[in-house]
Parts: structure tokens; C-alpha cells; sequence
């Protein structure tokens, strides 16, 4: 979904902004945010006292070892609500 998403929308979004933007230098740059709220992952944390526990607290984020970042311009993350 997020290649369908870079190759189509982006790249028109882009060709409006240089139109729209034709005496800047550059146009300005664009950020994708895809967000998918029905995820199949369970995540669990280690307490204080070594045990795991169920659930990380709220407004954990967990953005290493269980996602996928292929550069420092694409990232993944999982935020528990």
C-alpha cells in the first residue's frame, strides 16, 4: 500500500506543488504519515521487577526490532494507545 501510495499520490502532489510554487527556489518538502489501526501484533514489556507484564504502558513506542526501517527517511513505529 505504501509504494502505491509514494508512486501515485506523492508524485502528483509533487507536480501541483511545482506548479503552484514556480518562482521558490524549491518546493516545499512533503511528509507521508499512513496510519493502520488494525494491527495483529501483541506487544509485551518487562516490568520493573524482571517479570513480563501483559501490556506496555500507554503512549509506548516501540520503534526497533518488531518494524521495518529501511532508511533514515522511512520509518516505521507502534504507538499503544
Amino acid at each position: 500500500m505504501r509504494e502505491q501510495i509514494i508512486e501515485k499520490e506523492i508524485t502528483q502532489i509533487k507536480e501541483i506543488l511545482k506548479s503552484k510554487c514556480n518562482t521558490a527556489s524549491d518546493p516545499p518538502p512533503v511528509t507521508l504519515i499512513v496510519v493502520n489501526k488494525r494491527i495483529n501484533q501483541r506487544m509485551f514489556a518487562t516490568g520493573s521487577d524482571g517479570r513480563t507484564m501483559i501490556n506496555p504502558p500507554p503512549g509506548s513506542i516501540i520503534d526497533s526490532q518488531l518494524v521495518e526501517n529501511q532508511s533514515s527517511s522511512c520509518f516505521d513505529f507502534f504507538l499503544v494507545p
